[in-house]
């Protein structure tokens, strides 16, 4: 999805030197295996603060409500099927809720 750009988005934790708009990314697969591989180098074109719970997102301090059909759309964006996917993995992975950045390109 990402090669294709499809994805132009993605969810990642707070890093200590936060990414910001205008810095160019290095999107690669398959990280920290023999398998990795550089996918396109993008600019960044957009950071948002995020929290995701398990019945809303709030993103840049603005409250994603209840409305699954946003909230499905937003976990496509992001490469998920749907919000209980998304939902799923973040609790599998990380904790909820979950603090971070959405970062667009």
């Amino acid at each position: 999805m990402v090669e294709s750009g499809a994805k132009r988005q993605t969810i990642r934790a707070k890093r200590k030197n936060p990414i910001v708009a205008g810095d160019k990314l290095f999107l690669y697969t398959g990280m920290r295996t023999k398998k990795c591989r550089k996918l396109k180098e993008v600019e960044c074109i957009a950071v948002f603060d995020i929290l995701i719970e398990p019945t809303q997102c709030t993103i840049g301090g603005v409250k994603m409500v209840w409305d699954i059909d946003y909230l499905d759309k937003f976990a496509k964006n992001d490469g998920f099927k749907d919000w209980e996917r998304l939902i799923k993995w973040f609790a599998t992975h990380h904790a909820l809720p979950f603090e971070g950045q959405l970062i667009n390109w």
